[in-house]
């Protein structure tokens, strides 16, 4: 894996848990169920969403994460 690829991996991984953090944060104060919130993973553009379903709406969009191909999302 070369430094560029690695920085986009690096990135990929940082990137989606601090935003589903800063998701649940901002959103604190409504009383949310479980799976309010979802992420989706735009492979073909390589950006990712953060949404929330009660209200339809995109929360956090973030571009240019490169190849994510073989992306995937992990809830601990």
């Amino acid at each position: 894996m070369n430094i560029k690829n690695w920085r986009r991996h690096a990135l990929s991984c940082c990137v989606v848990p601090l935003l589903i953090s800063i998701a649940s944060v901002s959103q604190a104060a409504a009383v949310r169920g479980t799976g309010d919130l979802g992420v989706i993973i735009e492979r073909a553009t390589g950006s990712v969403q953060v949404v929330e379903h009660t209200g339809g709406s995109q929360l956090y969009h973030v571009e240019g994460l490169g190849d994510l191909s073989h992306a995937s999302i992990v809830f601990p």
